[in-house]
């Protein structure tokens, strides 16, 4: 992960280079497809065509891998009993079906009430990256308080530097929220969808959490549970018991 992180910063760092070598910031920022104005710019018609070309198989894997990511995701939390059991339903290929199908209807549906306009659609996925980087400070704030608590506890990978990493990851996450729009009205748009959307997952978890699952809400797990949760019996025997439903 590390190594493929590297390259994907590697090649970033070079396509941004190609753009302000070639490509003004102005007409970039007004431009629908900056890839195809760059690629004009580099290369003629021929760099227009070879950015459409190469564009589509990228657009076709980003959309595999999110969906196949998100069902996985979809399955995971029903395995924990985070989420209705059907979602762990998998068709003869082995595949999450009905999360396959879920993610792909969500993904349709956005493009639907987004009304094909393009500044509707970059202001949902603005939305929903406030709530994935919501997600990543979450995830920095667990690792500082599980170093704090249990730093002998076992674990497959441990974030080296101590502190210093989630601590840095944390400022950067905020400091990409709050410049999540040039426009400060959108900004504040952004913010209150976000915000009422995770008021709204808030509600939701606290009432599943409670009565679904039947574990305190406000209560950590005890580590020995959490080790037990990797092995598969752990969902079965709670299913037979009668715990989970």
């Amino acid at each position: 992960m590390m190594i493929s992180l590297a390259l994907i910063c590697l090649m970033d760092t070079l396509v941004v280079l190609g753009f302000w070598h070639y490509v003004p910031w102005g007409e970039l920022a007004e431009s629908a497809s900056p890839h195809l104005l760059y690629g004009e710019n580099l290369l003629g018609d021929f760099g227009k065509v070879w950015m459409s070309v190469v564009s589509a198989p990228a657009f076709i894997g980003a959309q595999n891998s999110t969906v196949n990511g998100l069902s996985q995701v979809c399955d995971g939390m029903t395995k924990v009993n985070m989420m209705p059991r059907f979602f762990s339903r998998k068709n003869r290929f082995g595949a999450s079906a009905v999360a396959v199908l879920f993610v792909t209807i969500s993904i349709c549906l956005i493009a639907y009430f987004s009304g094909g306009s393009s500044d509707s659609i970059s202001f949902l996925i603005l939305v929903v990256t406030v709530l994935w980087l919501v997600s990543c400070i979450f995830a920095d704030i667990d690792v500082l308080v599980l170093r704090r608590r249990f730093p002998k506890a076992p674990r497959a990978f441990k974030v080296p530097g101590g502190s210093v990493i989630p601590v840095i990851g944390i400022a950067g996450t905020v400091f990409m929220i709050v410049n999540i729009s040039s426009d400060p009205a959108e900004a504040v748009a952004i913010w209150i969808l976000a915000g009422v959307t995770f008021l709204v997952l808030g509600v939701y978890s606290f009432f599943w959490i409670k009565y679904k699952m039947r574990m305190p809400v406000f209560e950590p797990v005890p580590i020995p549970e959490v080790l037990a949760m990797e092995n598969d019996l752990y969902y079965e025997i709670r299913h037979r018991r009668g715990i989970w439903r």
